[in-house]
């Protein structure tokens, strides 16, 4: 067998093991409608249609600039009715499930 077929197949082999461990840590959920959202003191909950129709919030370690940020994209998002796309690093729920209570998103943009 020549060399570079070789690495061609231990090339295919790496993404596809890397791709499978990517996809177990945590899932993007697309397309979701933001219903409530509140904010009180420094803490901001919202609701959405799919994954977290309870209670969710953001990102503790996230800073006073990013938590004010994601505040105004979850209202952009609620009060023009676009849709918000949402990574669940530590929650697998393959976006027809439903994150615990007081989950919060990774990442998080409107689409």
């Amino acid at each position: 067998m020549p060399l570079l077929k070789k690495f061609w197949i231990a090339g295919i082999l790496v993404f596809t093991s890397a791709v499978s461990t990517i996809g177990a840590a945590g899932e993007y959920c697309w397309n979701e409608k933001v219903q409530y959202v509140i904010l009180n003191g420094d803490s901001v909950y919202f609701t959405t249609d799919r994954s977290c129709p309870n209670w969710c919030t953001l990102h503790p370690a996230w800073s006073a600039d990013q938590r004010k940020q994601a505040y105004a994209m979850l209202m952009t998002a609620k009060t023009t009715e676009r849709a918000l796309t949402l990574y669940w690093n530590e929650h697998s729920t393959s976006c027809g499930g439903v994150v615990p209570v007081g989950a919060y998103p990774t990442i998080m943009f409107i689409t």
